[in-house]
């Protein structure tokens, strides 16, 4: 007889009792001491918040901090601040928990990096901000931050403040956190992103000069109680004297760092008035190393340097605070944490919020900052434990219940593995005196037992004194008991419906044909059940690698700064990135400049062949000095305001003063046009807002575009280069590693023209007669070396300000779109059409291009094409033999969108300057690389065709590995793959 599959009925208090289903269940008040307080709606939220204090994976995955807490940090811990000279900061500044993480932000910016370390002269009092709250960027990572110094989102005045425009303003988001500090009584704040940092300590420091040998060792005992860390070493990564500091304000002057500045801070490369120093030849692997340093702290124990205090526990998740609460269920983000920010908390509720920080503050500086109070129970250590004790086993039940799991065995036998697997995990609270398999009452106490098995000692007969007890502390209490409610719910359910099957219990019983249909039915079930667990409890624990790492390898999110962090918010696909190694790439990589390093003819294993093309064009340089530094500085820079060399930077030329270089192309001819570009790719973040990858959207919608590609990304992302190419778009070169490009020398602008052309070769088989420069900043030096390369200048007529959305502001991006909208309704560009500057840099960058370019398809008559479309190029690459052919004008506009084919051939020898470094082997990458790019009219999929060393499935790997971020269900986590880095190709 088939056994009815109905939802297993809780059977609540004694055996005649009435049995109602388990979600239907909230405690009374008799059984539920703290019912009072109501966090049934949001237990999973303060829980998860609580337990990931300090803690880089769920800080990570969940960036817009809820939360706020008190801690110490113990005297004797070592800081870092890494710095372009060596003098130690007059005020406040940031110190990094990790050397690695203070050089990394510092050692590829040029010049000699000063490494100052620090000691905790006493324990430090500071107040711990979770979220990526060190990251610069308007979603809402800054908005608690705002909330403590304001009482809003908004900024002191409404507008927006610091935090409208952050990147400008983050020195003065310092301040008034250090400002805070003094008035409220701490030392510092803990803040994340790719790494720990504390800010304002400096404001108390009593330093000694870094070149008085009594500066160096352990200091002597503080003079005084005030001075909170002392100066114990400085280190030079260069044999140079340094420069004397200037005099300067009490704060300095420039944002800590970022993926890109506008280069108008002094001290970036270049101290004012000092002279250039070299890059240290190790620095290479400094934002490596960063990277690797940040994953020490994702999860286990995290950063356990700051010891977290419960007692002073305060979240935007109280339910007292009545306008979040609203605001999320009007919102429908209430189990969408990923979304939820602070915005449209009242002033009232933004009010209790400070008074409970202050409050926390008062009763810490009372009680001397000790954690150890009579009354403090480890609330920390239990948080811990639950995810410890039940995280594995339920992403193990996840992997049993799936329909798409990896485990083999029939139904019946899944089904049976679930029964021991929740036996395990409930056998602490199961009385199996009354064990029957064919009825459940027996398990009524299981859930009670279950639910309070952590918070039982801490009511009024525990250790804690219940009137002692801080809000704080209810809070979590309460969400523990509310997380244990849900989980022991659910696996009391999925045990009792698991007995109900009748498996078999011991080798003699036979499963039937029976249990096999019975089980197939109800695995459906518990999969349902088992992954709205895990989606609500939302722990970052369950995000890993599909694999163990080798030694040189790190499994890892991409954090911000390093890895281009984009947030998904389309849809619930889960999407996993996965390692591969691409042998075209790794057989060559060591002949090329290291990753996203300032390209030159001076690194290990770079080719004579190589260094001989430069030779030969060096002598008919033009005899321009470079300008600034790398990142922009041209602060100091002396140019003749007649603009002789054409300089864009100074005033947008766009026509050569030097005979014989071509004009810079600006714009498309053709009418009502609008040239469409995306710069900075190819990446592995194309979560855009209405598909889980960018590329996917834009083949949806047969637009084709010019894809500027960074050479160091190429070889980075050998397979979403391919699928650039596979789906019909013009590829272009955008240097190597990123520069303003005026600012290297004759050698290096060299380097990061030829070697970005140069992986596009080997990786794609095409040789490209085209670039753009980064920023823009180019001049004619620069466009005589790019055409003695054959690469022709693009630069642009309209400029989205896309790329600094953080800076300026989304709503600034979004209006300069609407203008360029309206300009083609207009009539402005009647006669001839627009290029426009746009960036698959992140997530941000694609969703604003999806959110308009429907409107500009439809407002941009004469069409939204690539540049050698518009510029009727039907043949942008050197390769003969019409291996791709680009519509002209008139045939895109009678509606072509595909590139033609008629055979894929390797590299050709016949290039204006020929790369004659490419070897032999390389040649035949190019061959197979022509093969994944044969079906560019068919399907991008056949771009995984040359993987065939990709460690996953190669089957989609240029798709999904395209898709790149992660985005499971509203970061819900579940069993999505972590992004392993491999050393070299991160």
């Amino acid at each position: 007889m088939m056994i009815p599959l109905l939802p297993f009925l809780l059977l609540l208090g004694s055996a005649s009792a009435v049995q109602v289903p388990f979600d239907r269940h909230r405690p009374t008040s008799a059984e539920q001491p703290h019912a009072k307080l109501n966090t049934s709606s949001v237990a999973n939220l303060i829980f998860a918040s609580f337990q990931g204090i300090m803690r880089q994976t769920p800080n990570t995955l969940f960036p817009n901090g809820h939360s706020v807490t008190l801690g110490t940090i113990p005297q004797h811990t070592l800081l870092y601040h890494a710095r372009k000279d060596a003098h130690p900061p007059p005020k406040q500044e940031w110190l990094a928990f990790d050397s690695e993480m203070s050089y990394g932000i510092m050692a590829g910016r040029g010049g000699t990096t000063f490494l100052l370390t620090y000691a905790a002269a006493r324990p430090l009092r500071v107040l711990v901000l979770d979220g990526q709250s060190a990251a610069l960027g308007e979603t809402g990572w800054l908005d608690s931050q705002s909330v403590l110094m304001y009482g809003n989102v908004t900024g002191s005045d409404g507008s927006g403040g610091p935090f409208g425009r952050w990147a400008g303003q983050e020195y003065e988001r310092v301040r008034g956190l250090c400002e805070l500090g003094g008035e409220w009584g701490f030392d510092g704040v803990v803040r994340m992103n790719a790494g720990f940092e504390v800010i304002c300590l400096i404001s108390h420091l009593n330093v000694t000069d870094p070149f008085n040998p009594d500066g160096f060792g352990f200091p002597a005992p503080p003079d005084s109680p005030d001075r909170a860390i002392s100066l114990l070493a400085e280190r030079s990564f260069d044999a140079s004297p340094p420069p004397k500091r200037p005099d300067g304000p009490d704060f300095p002057r420039g944002p800590p760092g970022g993926p890109r500045g506008n280069g108008s801070w002094p001290g970036r490369g270049r101290g004012p008035g000092g002279p250039r120093f070299p890059v240290s030849p190790f620095a290479s692997t400094a934002t490596w190393e960063w990277k690797r340093s940040a994953t020490w702290h994702c999860d286990s124990a995290g950063e356990s340097r700051v010891k977290i205090d419960a007692r002073s526990f305060v979240t935007f998740y109280d339910p007292s605070l009545t306008s979040l609460m609203a605001k999320r269920e009007k919102d429908d983000t209430l189990t969408k944490r990923d979304k939820q920010r602070l915005l449209g908390i009242s002033s009232k509720d933004a009010e209790v919020v400070r008074r409970r920080v202050k409050d926390a503050l008062e009763a810490k500086n009372q009680r001397g900052w000790t954690n150890d109070d009579e009354s403090t129970s480890d609330l920390r250590g239990v948080a811990d434990t639950i995810v410890e004790r039940f995280s594995g086993r339920l992403g193990e039940l996840r992997w049993l219940v799936e329909a798409n799991s990896t485990v083999t065995g029939n139904a019946t036998a899944r089904a049976t593995s679930v029964r021991q697997l929740t036996y395990a995990l409930l056998m602490p609270f199961l009385d199996m005196s009354n064990f029957s398999s064919t009825e459940t009452a027996w398990l009524a106490p299981t859930l009670p037992r279950c639910s309070r098995s952590f918070i039982n000692s801490l009511g009024e007969k525990g250790a804690g004194v219940e009137g002692k007890k801080t809000r704080g502390e209810e809070l979590v209490i309460v969400s523990i008991e509310g997380v244990m409610e849900r989980l022991c719910g659910t696996l009391v359910n999925v045990f009792g419906e698991s007995l109900l099957l009748g498996l078999p219990l011991t080798e003699d019983e036979k499963p039937t044909m029976e249990m096999e249909n019975n089980s197939k039915v109800i695995l459906r079930t518990w999969e349902k059940d088992i992954v709205g667990l895990m989606d609500w409890l939302g722990w970052g624990v369950w995000l890993r690698c599909d694999r163990v790492c080798e030694w040189n390898e790190i499994c890892a999110l991409p954090f911000w700064p390093l890895g281009g962090f984009g947030r998904g918010r389309g849809g619930d696909e889960t999407i996993r990135p996965t390692l591969y190694g691409y042998a075209p790439v790794t057989d060559v990589i060591d002949t090329y400049p290291a990753i996203w390093v300032t390209a030159n003819l001076s690194q290990s294993g770079i080719l004579d062949s190589d260094k001989a093309i430069y030779t030969a064009m060096e002598a008919g340089i033009p005899d321009i000095a470079p300008r600034g530094t790398r990142a922009g500085n041209f602060s100091g820079v002396n140019y003749n305001s007649t603009d002789p060399y054409c300089w864009w930077s100074w005033d947008k030329c766009t026509t050569p003063k030097l005979a014989g270089l071509q004009d810079d192309i600006t714009r498309c001819p053709e009418p009502n046009t609008w040239g469409f570009t995306l710069d900075d790719g190819p990446n592995c973040s194309h979560n855009a807002v209405n598909s889980g990858s960018y590329y996917d959207y834009l083949s949806s919608i047969e637009q084709k575009a010019t894809l500027f590609y960074i050479g160091s990304n190429v070889l980075d992302w050998p397979l979403e280069a391919q699928r650039g190419l596979d789906d019909g778009h013009e590829i272009c070169a955008h240097t190597w590693s990123h520069p303003y490009m005026t600012s290297m020398t004759n050698e290096e602008a060299f380097a990061e023209l030829y070697y970005s052309k140069k992986a596009l070769q080997q990786v794609l088989g095409i040789t490209v007669r085209c670039w753009r420069p980064p920023y823009g900043d180019v001049d004619d030096r620069i466009r005589y070396i790019a055409e003695k390369l054959d690469l022709r200048t693009v630069v642009w007529l309209d400029d989205t300000d896309d790329w600094d959305y953080a800076v300026v502001g989304i709503p600034a991006v979004e209006a300069n779109y609407q203008t360029f909208i309206a300009q083609g309704a207009n009539g402005t560009f009647a006669n001839e059409g627009t290029i426009v500057l746009t960036h698959e840099l992140n997530n941000e960058t694609m969703s604003l291009s999806e959110k308009y370019l429907p409107s500009i398809r439809s407002t941009f008559t004469g069409g939204v094409m690539p540049v050698a479309v518009c510029m009727n190029n039907t043949q942008p690459y050197v390769e003969q033999n019409n291996s791709y052919v680009y519509p002209n004008y008139a045939q895109w506009a009678a509606g072509t969108r595909t590139i033609s084919l008629v055979s894929a051939t390797a590299a050709s020898t016949s290039i204006s300057v020929p790369l004659s470094g490419i070897s032999t082997a390389s040649g035949a990458v190019a061959t197979s690389t022509g093969a994944a790019v044969a079906a560019v009219t068919t399907s991008s999929a056949s771009a995984a065709s040359t993987g065939a060393s990709v460690t996953a499935s190669a089957a989609s790997a240029a798709k999904t590995a395209g898709a790149g971020q992660l985005a499971a269900g509203g970061w819900g986590l579940g069993v999505a793959g972590g992004l392993v880095l491999a050393n070299g190709l991160f």
